[in-house]
């Protein structure tokens, strides 16, 4: 998924990785978010969302920020300031609310995306949209973490699924 071409561009703006519950797809989201910011086209703004603001923190927000204080090379790279954080590159993380009127305008190298089947209100799916991945930027990705979900519950993780494998699968 992370194979860049010779121009320096991912094949995909989405990506999917799904697992079992308590897998650790939150680290493996919270790695990925730490690995762009350190890496991919400094100044660049990130951000961790979620079903709602508090599981936005409380997930690969939280996890990011224990990877950071607990990792010197991580710590001398990075401060983190409450609901911020912010890298020497002057890449900023943000976790954001469930609001898709409030994150217009964002010019995102990376949206990270956990629990995606919970995303079944109309709500949801425009906060999706309006963090569409932005065309004038070399790579601007949606990464997505996520179990399975319900059947028939999110349509939009459903549509999803559905163009990564195809709609006979």
């Amino acid at each position: 998924a992370f194979d860049f071409d010779s121009e320096g561009r991912l094949p995909w703006d989405t990506i999917i990785y799904s697992c079992p519950k308590k897998s650790g797809k939150t680290t493996v989201n919270g790695l990925i978010v730490l690995w762009w910011a350190l890496t991919q086209e400094p100044p660049n703004e990130l951000y961790c969302l979620a079903n709602d603001q508090e599981q936005s923190v409380a997930r690969v927000y939280k996890t990011m920020c224990g990877l950071i204080r607990n990792n010197p090379q991580l710590a001398s790279e990075a401060e983190v300031q409450g609901a911020k954080i912010t890298l020497r590159n002057g890449t900023t993380i943000i976790p954001l609310a469930s609001d898709y009127a409030g994150s217009a305008g964002s010019n995102q190298g990376l949206t990270s995306w956990d629990e995606l089947w919970g995303y079944v209100s109309e709500s949801s799916r425009r906060l999706y949209e309006e963090l569409s991945p932005v065309p004038t930027r070399r790579n601007s990705i949606r990464f997505i973490t996520t179990y399975a979900g319900w059947e028939n519950e999110s349509d939009l993780l459903w549509e999803l699924y559905k163009a990564g494998v195809g709609k006979e699968e």
